[in-house]
């Protein structure tokens, strides 16, 4: 078998391929640098977009006084900047062991002041208050011993749960949940929604004290307008902000017309 002469490359061949090697290493490294800008601007557009939603809790949970509307708001601030189509709050009451329901939008709701023990919780609720850390519920892998009481009526598959912890104690939880479905929880949205529930603690402690105020009020009006003796009281500009009807007689004019007037 005739055998070929091996052959040489020429100079402007070893030139050439070098060049193209060359060529193509840019290629590549421009390839991975935009690929990387890509993932950097993917990046940054997702945070903004969880920061836009935080202002956007924020918002919403400035704007009410009544504890009520507080979680109501909250709710549905959750479903929202969320892909979940059930949203829960509830109250946690250490000393008896039970949670209370307050708040539930979205599909297949538990009835509002539903109240149940520990025992009745699915073993992620329970974590989530006792080690003050948010939760992934996966019920679908637990004993049905494990996934609380009511699962088989609103049958929930995979839940967050995150506490709302204020002035070092829980006060309350945050469920998130589809009923019926099994969708995953991503590690953005779990800090979302942490985000959110400090911002839901400090609105749910803000409606309790101005609620335990109004009532101090009330309480302290009632008190003042039965009182045997005649009682006024006036603000900085020395205006009338209360008569008690003993003082309106000594006065001689109803409350309703000194009630704002300079004394």
């Amino acid at each position: 078998m005739e055998r070929r002469a091996a052959r040489h490359f020429t100079g402007a061949e070893i030139d050439f391929a070098r060049r193209l090697g060359t060529s193509v290493g840019l290629a590549l490294e421009n390839a991975r640098l935009f690929e990387a800008e890509r993932e950097a601007q993917r990046h940054a557009g997702e945070e903004l977009q969880a920061t836009t939603q935080l202002l956007e809790a924020a918002r919403a949970l400035a704007d009410w006084r009544d504890l009520g509307e507080v979680v109501r708001a909250l709710a549905q601030t959750l479903l929202r900047c969320t892909a979940h189509t059930r949203a829960m709050v509830s109250l946690w009451d250490q000393g008896r062991g039970e949670f209370e329901l307050i708040a539930a939008e979205g599909l297949r709701p538990m009835p509002l002041g539903s109240r149940w023990a520990t025992d009745a919780s699915s073993t992620a609720a329970v974590k989530a208050v006792t080690q003050r850390s948010a939760q992934v519920g996966d019920l679908d892998a637990l004993p049905e011993g494990d996934r609380g009481k009511r699962w088989a009526d609103y049958q929930p598959h995979l839940a967050l749960h995150v506490p709302l912890v204020g002035r070092e104690k829980v006060v309350g939880l945050l469920s998130l949940d589809d009923p019926g479905e099994r969708r995953e929880f991503g590690e953005r949205e779990i800090r979302l929604v942490e985000g959110v529930a400090a911002y839901a603690t400090v609105a749910i402690e803000n409606a309790r004290l101005f609620s335990d105020a109004l009532e101090q009020s009330r309480h302290l009006t009632n008190v003042l307008q039965s009182m045997a003796d005649g009682f006024v009281s006036v603000d900085r500009e020395w205006r009338y902000t209360l008569v008690n009807p003993q003082a309106e007689r000594l006065i001689g004019q109803p409350a309703v017309e000194l009630l704002g007037r300079s004394m």
